[in-house]
């Protein structure tokens, strides 16, 4: 017989009025899908909805690129909430960080089917290190900063500037746009733009001889630096490392790591992320109840 829950699910489409609750709960947790910004800017393209269980805890739906409905639980993972939400008929429970195993699987009339999520789990780089370039890493940087004879600055991202990196977006989706990998991404950047100038986004153009070829956005959460989008519409050999060194490098003494979100299971994306050398894979499980 079926256990009757405690728990109303009665989700609604995540609005700006979450926030505040909402990144007080994702603040400690480092994995980049449970970012604020980023699941608003996503709201109407993957459905996001979100309800709160109680003061420490909420759940959030979203669609996933198939259109399935995925599940995650935000803040104070326990066995009672879990309990409420299998008996509310949710047997499958998405980005799951490694650290909610246990809780998961100290439930004893419940098993659970668990899967590595490999090409959603993200890249976290230890910050001085990351700066530290060393071997091709250290030969790339060198190559753009004392080769290249054009004038090249680092503009902080602003609300004056930002039509700037739509720009750059735009072309770099007109080159990569037969890959539907990247679906509605240019649409959720623009969406993104409102949150520019909060305290807890930050980003900057970098330009050469006044041209603005690349953009970078990031989130700050706690002790973590969520990279959410770079784009670049410039193939010089060390200029990303040198963007990333100029970006970074104000970070010193501010925050331990940087997260470079996921690599899709793409190669070309996966290799680019591990010749940064992570420190480690931030992991994601999905759960699926036996």
């Amino acid at each position: 017989m079926k256990k009757s829950s405690n728990i109303d699910l009665n989700l609604k489409k995540i609005s700006i009025d979450d926030q505040d609750w909402f990144s007080k709960l994702t603040y400690h947790i480092g994995i980049s899908d449970l970012s604020f910004p980023l699941l608003y800017a996503y709201r109407n393209f993957l459905n996001v909805e979100c309800i709160r269980l109680d003061e420490k805890s909420a759940l959030v739906a979203q669609d996933d690129s198939y259109g399935k409905r995925c599940y995650t639980i935000l803040g104070d993972v326990n066995e009672a909430i879990i309990k409420d939400l299998v008996a509310s008929g949710i047997d499958e429970f998405s980005y799951v960080v490694g650290a909610y195993l246990p809780i998961f699987n100290d439930i004893k009339e419940m098993k659970w089917h668990i899967t590595y999520d490999i090409d959603f789990s993200d890249y976290v780089y230890n910050l001085d290190k990351f700066l530290d370039f060393h071997g091709n890493l250290r030969k790339a940087y060198n190559s753009y900063r004392n080769h290249n004879q054009l004038k090249v600055k680092v503009l902080e991202l602003n609300k004056d500037n930002c039509d700037e990196s739509y720009q750059i977006f735009k072309k770099w989706w007109k080159d990569h746009k037969e890959s539907s990998v990247f679906g509605n991404e240019l649409k959720v950047f623009c969406e993104m733009n409102q949150f520019i100038g909060s305290p807890n986004i930050e980003g900057a153009i970098f330009y050469e001889d006044e041209m603005p070829l690349s953009f970078l956005m990031i989130e700050k959460r706690g002790e973590m630096l969520i990279e959410h989008f770079i784009k670049s519409n410039s193939l010089a050999r060390g200029l990303t490392h040198f963007f990333y060194y100029e970006f970074f490098s104000k970070f010193k003494g501010k925050a331990r790591w940087i997260n470079f979100e996921e690599d899709m299971g793409l190669p070309g994306l996966r290799e680019f992320k591990r010749r940064f050398h992570p420190e480690f894979m931030l992991n994601k499980y999905i759960l699926r109840l036996a």
